[in-house]
């Protein structure tokens, strides 16, 4: 074949070569595999390694409560696929019960408290208290109990130390039970500083009982009127409240004790109802009940039922939003500053809110805005913008008592010269809670010894 043809053939490949060379191929083959498979169990171990499991549990819960999840949150599927895509090796610890993440979260909270009272004990100040008692969503009563103290270090903490459910009664006797628990649990009886709390008696009362009860059970001695502070932001809103609603001084005195007898009302609601009450008499309305009262106050209760009439129905709500883009906003007896906040949203859309009532120009009635209606409201919001600014300064973290005692001063002047400035004009209406609060602000800042300290440090 190779002389004749030119076709040269291999010599056939012996079997003792061709099962040495299967042999080596295997051999090789599965010295490849086990260096793989090593290489795998590297891998994975070097992902399990990476996974903190204090942590992890730690995070996981912060993200639960934090963000309001429910506790099932862990088992979601998607919430897993999530976790085993940024580590495969996740799925070794992933949850399934939200019983277990109850347990985790009692754990963390027992170590995060007995954390908190190691650090009250090393505290190089006294412990100063905020209290406030406030209402769920479901209709459940809390007292929140927080503490501000100097650590060993020079720095200033806070921390909430509690949040009892108050059950049966808002008395200050029962909320000051509940103080007493926290005080006892912390073993921080000897070094009690200062409480801040809001205006309500009933913090006058706690304070009285939680005196006498660490008197009897730690001999320690505690002046109620001496360590009481009230919240300047509360003092605030009490002006503006007086300044909005109070027609006169007994007005406002007897919806502060309306407010004091019922706990779950607020001196703003009290005067509210009092307008109400005394636009219903002897009037028969297709309207509301409470829409005429409103409309009693001036432009600003006009605006508050066109507000109300675009949340009454998501036809109204979807008709102004294509017109504004934007929320219109209401105001709110428990939120500070929403009056102010709704008088700037109308007055930056007063175009939208013009065309708005002009289509709904009979559903509105006498609540509809005149020109000399957006004048008052314009004084109006020129008129709250400073005390928008002072409550936001007092929200802030470390708020003082020197930069209050400032703004106090700022606002006194602010009062004092608007009463002037109106005399004459659509804003005569609210004189009476001007003028009334301004004595009771100055006597605030005044009738405390630690208000002194505050002027020098200012």
């Amino acid at each position: 074949m190779r002389s004749d043809h030119g076709i040269i053939l291999g010599d056939e490949e012996r079997p003792a070569k061709k099962a040495l060379q299967q042999s080596l191929e295997v051999a090789f083959t599965r010295v490849e595999e086990k260096n793989r498979e090593l290489a795998s169990r590297d891998e994975q171990s070097i992902l399990r390694n990476t996974i903190q499991l204090d942590a992890f549990y730690e995070a996981q819960i912060q993200l639960i409560i934090r963000r309001r999840l429910p506790l099932n949150c862990v088992s979601w599927p998607e919430y897993q696929a999530l976790l085993c895509a940024v580590n495969p090796r996740a799925e070794e610890i992933l949850i399934h019960s939200g019983n277990t993440v109850l347990a985790h979260m009692e754990l963390s909270y027992v170590r995060h408290r007995d954390n908190i009272k190691a650090q009250l004990q090393a505290a190089k100040s006294q412990v100063h208290f905020s209290i406030d008692l406030w209402s769920s969503p479901h209709r459940k009563a809390f007292l929140g109990i927080c503490a501000q103290w100097v650590d060993e270090h020079y720095k200033l903490r806070e921390a909430l130390l509690g949040l009892p459910n108050i059950q049966h009664s808002h008395s200050g006797e029962t909320m000051s039970r509940h103080l007493l628990d926290t005080i006892r649990y912390f073993n921080i009886a000897g070094n009690i500083g200062y409480f801040t709390s809001d205006n309500a008696t009933s913090n006058n009362t706690c304070l009285r009982a939680l005196s006498t009860s660490l008197a009897n059970e730690f001999g320690v001695g505690f002046d109620p009127i001496e360590r009481r502070v009230r919240c300047g932001g509360h003092i605030i809103n009490l002006c503006l409240q007086a300044f909005l609603f109070a027609s006169s001084k007994e007005a406002l005195i007897a919806a502060i004790e309306e407010a004091d007898n019922i706990m779950d009302a607020t001196v703003v609601e009290s005067l509210q109802a009092q307008l109400q009450q005394k636009n219903s008499r002897g009037r028969h309305r297709r309207v509301p009940d409470d829409q005429a009262g409103w409309r009693s106050i001036g432009p600003l209760g006009k605006l508050h039922n066109i507000a109300v009439f675009i949340r009454s129905s998501t036809v109204h709500s979807d008709a102004w939003q294509r017109l504004a883009g934007r929320a219109l906003g209401i105001d709110n007896a428990t939120r500070w500053n929403s009056w102010y906040m709704l008088l700037r949203t109308a007055l930056e859309k007063k175009d939208k809110l013009m065309v708005f009532q002009q289509e709904h120009h009979k559903a509105l009635g006498d609540d509809s805005l005149t020109q000399d209606d957006w004048d008052v409201l314009r004084l109006t919001a020129d008129f709250l913008q400073p005390f928008w600014q002072a409550t936001l300064a007092q929200e802030k973290r470390w708020s003082s008592l020197d930069q209050l005692l400032y703004h106090m001063d700022i606002l006194l002047k602010h009062f004092e010269d608007a009463k002037v400035k109106y005399l004459l004009d659509p804003l005569t209406w609210m004189h009476g809670g001007a003028n009334c609060f301004t004595e009771d602000v100055q006597r605030s800042s005044t009738s405390h010894q630690l208000y002194p300290h505050g002027l020098v440090c200012a």
